[in-house]
């Protein structure tokens, strides 16, 4: 099951999905996701007005959710396959 799938069975049906790229390949999922290629700055603001984030422990990531203390989900090789997807607020 890939990540979107698990976020569905978490979160329902009802949202939408933001994935802010360094470099634009071909995507083709469904409609509630959204890839942008834009600015990095553009990025880290869209990622800062999200509900919540999931990715990789990156400071680029962990920046976005403390702007506006976001519930952050990070993924990594150890958790990735796990079931429960834990969102916390971010501190340093």
């Amino acid at each position: 099951m890939i990540l979107i799938d698990r976020l569905k069975i978490h979160f329902g049906n009802d949202f939408g999905i933001f994935v802010a790229c360094e470099e634009q390949k071909d995507k083709t999922l469904d409609n509630s996701v959204y890839f942008s290629y834009r600015d990095t700055a553009v990025n880290l603001c869209t990622l800062s007005k999200c509900n919540y984030l999931i990715g990789p422990a990156s400071t680029f990531m962990t920046w976005a959710a403390f702007l506006n203390n976001v519930p952050t989900c990070y993924i990594d090789r150890t958790n990735y396959k796990s079931k429960d997807l834990v969102f916390e607020e971010v501190s340093f």
